[in-house]
């Protein structure tokens, strides 16, 4: 079912007078708890979901919308230019979180989890936001699934972890049968780079067998590449 969403400025005043004490409160605390002392750089709690829907007054949407422009610009504070690696991935989970509570149907912030918050040098901060899409794809793979291939590219390229960007492809392949051929093809393509073949003919047979390709062409495109498996794997 589509969520109907209105733009910003058909909300009313009263609505934006509401949450506008709540957030300032937040950005207040967090204001005055960084004066004086220039190291804090960590995000504050998010507030319970729950509160943030009542304060909402039912325009969640908008409401999500206004919450992640804040969040999208926490990186500049007190004059104060942070990298993505010195921010709470915790804290930063959890206003993720809010943010999709109060919008469902947003996609922004598994966006910016897979794309933006994974780019710092941190390795642990990293894979704690692949892991959070993972979570997220988990709730829902068939609207998810594109940003957990992204993670599967970032595992294999930027952390060398073959055994992590697999089990995100197998995620995909398993649970997400709305994903088009070529994301549920992304194990099987991992297991043909580091050379099991065997595995990625079982796999790609499956598909076949399960039929689990939309027209002609996908079809085509998977015996074609369990061709080629095949032929390498008589060649190992």
């Amino acid at each position: 079912m589509k969520i109907k969403t209105r733009p910003i400025k058909l909300l009313k005043p009263w609505v934006f007078a509401i949450f506008g004490i709540a957030l300032i409160t937040q950005l207040s605390f967090h204001h005055f708890s960084l004066k004086g002392d220039k190291s804090t750089t960590n995000l504050k709690p998010a507030p319970n979901s729950s509160i943030s829907k009542i304060l909402s007054m039912g325009e969640h949407s908008a409401i999500a919308k206004i919450t992640l422009l804040w969040l999208q610009s926490f990186d500049s504070q007190s004059g104060i230019k942070l990298r993505y690696n010195q921010l709470d991935y915790t804290n930063l989970g959890n206003w993720l979180d809010t943010i999709l509570d109060l919008n469902p149907s947003s996609d922004y912030p598994l966006l910016l989890a897979s794309q933006i918050y994974t780019m710092v040098p941190d390795t642990d901060k990293k894979r704690q936001a692949l892991e959070y899409v993972y979570t997220k794809f988990l709730e829902n793979p068939n609207k998810h699934w594109r940003w957990l291939s992204q993670c599967a590219v970032i595992a294999k390229h930027q952390l060398k972890d073959f055994d992590l960007a697999l089990k995100y492809a197998k995620g995909i392949r398993e649970k997400a049968s709305a994903a088009p051929t070529w994301a549920r093809q992304m194990e099987v393509l991992l297991l043909d780079d580091i050379g099991e073949y065997q595995t990625a003919e079982i796999i790609l047979g499956g598909l076949i067998s399960s039929k689990q390709y939309r027209d002609e062409k996908e079809l085509a495109f998977l015996q074609e590449k369990l061709t080629e498996i095949k032929q390498r794997t008589v060649e190992k």
